[in-house]
């Protein structure tokens, strides 16, 4: 894993480097490409000096136009071929694998909601299931665990948003109407930027959030609270809801 990115944001996940290695690669191939082609540019133009009394090159001949396809076709099965094997063997076998990454024991799933202009999140409670009155839910305030994978669930409810992580690598679209995942495991304990990679309004400027990466027992401790507290929550709601109201005047 190379955690200083080259010059880009440290990666502070497992899986980034997947991602920096297809750029650093690509970038490579095309240095290398960039320096043959000033080579051959630099030939041409002193053989074309030495031949510039045998008359003029047309270049209507059948080598003349096999060359330069040979020659692209060279560059598009070197530089976006590369791309497309490592691209579909990480995305597919590694970044999309989200079943592979919800059969591990110690996953955390997170459901994360986009909305004009904030990023609502839903953890499971004690009891380890959504839907149950220990749910917990926050706003931009985001907090997971450091060293466990963590499965996310997207959906926006209003217009296209795009969850955006780039400590870990992470860009996924969140659209009305639809589920979509992304999945991490972040090594650094630390506070992390969330924002949106998708102009989704006038203010898409503030839809901003942090990602709170805490150690495995300060997390656990985080969740057991606030489950505890939303439980606490929903009781009370229920007695009010349950008790006749008082009248204010006689």
């Amino acid at each position: 894993m190379n955690p200083s990115g080259y010059g880009l944001p440290s990666d502070v996940s497992t899986e980034g480097w997947r991602m920096d290695q297809a750029l650093h690669v690509t970038h490579w191939f095309i240095a290398g490409l960039l320096v043959v082609a000033l080579m051959w540019l630099g030939w041409a133009l002193i053989a074309g000096r030495r031949r510039a009394t045998s008359g003029y090159f047309r270049g209507d001949s059948r080598r003349a136009a096999l060359l330069p396809l040979g020659i692209a076709a060279f560059v598009f099965l070197v530089v976006d071929g590369h791309l497309l094997v490592s691209s579909t063997v990480d995305t597919l076998g590694t970044l999309h694998d989200f079943d592979g990454a919800l059969a591990k024991p110690d996953v955390l799933r997170l459901q994360l909601n986009a909305r004009q202009w904030a990023w609502d999140a839903r953890y499971a409670g004690s009891d380890g299931r959504f839907g149950t009155d220990d749910d917990v839910y926050v706003t931009t305030d985001i907090r997971v665990p450091k060293g466990r994978p963590v499965v996310v669930q997207i959906a926006a409810v209003d217009v296209v948003h795009a969850l955006y992580i780039p400590n870990l690598r992470v860009q996924v679209d969140a659209i009305p109407g639809r589920i979509t995942w992304a999945w991490f495991e972040v090594t650094r304990a630390g506070e992390l930027d969330v924002v949106c990679a998708q102009h989704c309004g006038v203010n898409h400027y503030k839809m901003a959030a942090k990602l709170h990466v805490l150690e495995a027992d300060e997390f656990a401790d985080w969740l057991a609270t606030e489950s505890r507290y939303a439980t606490k929550m929903v009781k009370a709601r229920a007695e009010l809801q349950g008790e006749e109201s008082l009248a204010l005047f006689p």
